[in-house]
């Protein structure tokens, strides 16, 4: 998995400016793979959407959407996915009962890595 948000800490490879563990903290520097050389395997995404205040989390082949506001005083969960079997997003599982305790599980992480303020990607030090 990569990101957008992985441009700051390749970029930062590329130049050798060294990030410290406060920046980019969900940045993962992906120069390795540009380069043909082994990449560290990336377990989680989380993402915010602009104009819609969507927030999301992928981990693996799943993914969550939370309906949030400007503020993210509003937290709904409203989506969950299984993007290898569903790589366009056409069948929202979040009201299927066999999903609920996944879909609840990666909401409450969500939550807890965002609130912790911890790092998604490894120190590039």
């Amino acid at each position: 998995m990569v990101n957008g948000t992985d441009i700051v800490a390749t970029v930062a490879a590329v130049v050798d400016v060294k990030l410290n563990e406060n920046q980019a903290k969900d940045s993962w520097n992906i120069l390795p793979t540009l380069i043909g050389k082994p990449y560290q395997e990336r377990k989680l995404i989380m993402q915010q959407a602009g104009s819609q205040n969507q927030l999301m989390l992928r981990e693996g082949d799943w993914k969550i959407i939370i309906q949030s506001n400007h503020k993210v005083t509003k937290r709904e969960l409203v989506a969950l996915y299984n993007l290898k079997d569903d790589p366009s997003e056409k069948t929202n599982l979040i009201n299927q009962a066999k999903h609920q305790d996944r879909a609840q599980a990666m909401y409450k992480k969500y939550w807890q890595i965002r609130d912790s303020g911890q790092r998604t990607a490894p120190v590039q030090m």
